[in-house]
């Protein structure tokens, strides 16, 4: 089951995402830039038998939505979790404009899931456009 919530408003449930994150992601801060983008954002978790397996949050901009902080727990990872969460969210999004910022590692996961690469090229990140 997908959930959409506001950091504010479940507390307990976006602490299992930051220690989700924390796990997913090396030296993981959640530092008063990261708490400020988490309040202004939609955050999405999988949760699978009372347990979050994959989770995002969710920005939108003047371009469109921006998908962050896309992580999966051991149990879900290789294992399709976040692909199946970014699904469920675009199949609810519908036509809107989504993106994303990825290590150029990660374009085949993205492509696989309908992402296109714009051609930005920021260091080692590279910005996916969905089309």
């Amino acid at each position: 089951m997908m959930k959409q919530f506001s950091a504010i408003n479940d507390k307990q449930l976006f602490q299992q995402i930051i220690l989700l994150r924390m796990v997913a992601f090396d030296n993981y801060e959640h530092d008063e830039t990261e708490l400020r983008l988490d309040n202004e954002a939609q955050q999405f978790a999988l949760i699978e038998n009372t347990e979050v397996v994959a989770s995002f949050r969710l920005l939108k901009t003047a371009e469109g939505q921006i998908i962050q902080k896309l992580c999966a727990d051991k149990s879900g990872r290789f294992k399709g979790a976040g692909a199946r969460l970014v699904e469920m969210y675009k199949a609810e999004a519908g036509k809107q404009i989504i993106y994303t910022n990825c290590y150029v590692k990660l374009a085949g996961f993205w492509s696989k899931l309908g992402f296109e690469p714009t051609g930005k090229i920021n260091g080692e990140k590279q910005e996916y456009l969905l089309k």
